[in-house]
């Protein structure tokens, strides 16, 4: 059976007990709505702009003037309604993560613990990606195409 000693009983006996270490204390931030910085928000959405916009000129033809509006007020709508929405999200005490802690603490992922830096790349591959695949499109009509 098990027998309830306290600490200082068992440093008398002369057992060597490991102390607590007291825990860094970690000032109080502000929770973002979306938890991440509007800079990675708003280049995301840039990206698909600037994709909207080059393959319009890329294919500049007047009939798909109401085929790209729709495609802009899409994409449009796509960023601007979780903006809003993180707007009228009430404010919490504390100051938001400045760009740089972001960059430097780890961040939780389903592929694992990644830097802010890591972060970024994850998330802005695919809209370089997206907007090479443009650039091609355009180059392509431009020497090869009509």
């Amino acid at each position: 059976m098990s027998v309830h000693k306290p600490i200082s009983v068992l440093a008398d006996e002369g057992v060597k007990v490991a102390r607590a270490v007291p825990a860094k204390a970690v000032p109080q931030r502000a929770e973002r709505a979306w938890e991440l910085p509007p800079a990675l928000h708003w280049a995301f959405a840039g990206s698909f702009g600037v994709y909207l916009l080059i393959m319009g000129s890329a294919a500049a033809d007047p009939k798909l003037m109401v085929p790209f509006a729709v495609f802009f007020v899409t994409i449009g709508m796509f960023f601007a309604v979780p903006a809003v929405i993180g707007r009228t999200m009430p404010r919490q005490e504390g100051r938001f993560q400045s760009w740089a802690q972001f960059k430097r603490e780890k961040l939780a992922t389903y592929s694992g613990d990644l830097s802010g830096k890591a972060v970024i790349v994850q998330m802005m591959t695919l809209p370089v990606v997206i907007l090479g695949w443009a650039l091609f499109i355009k180059c392509y009509w431009a020497f090869l195409g009509q």
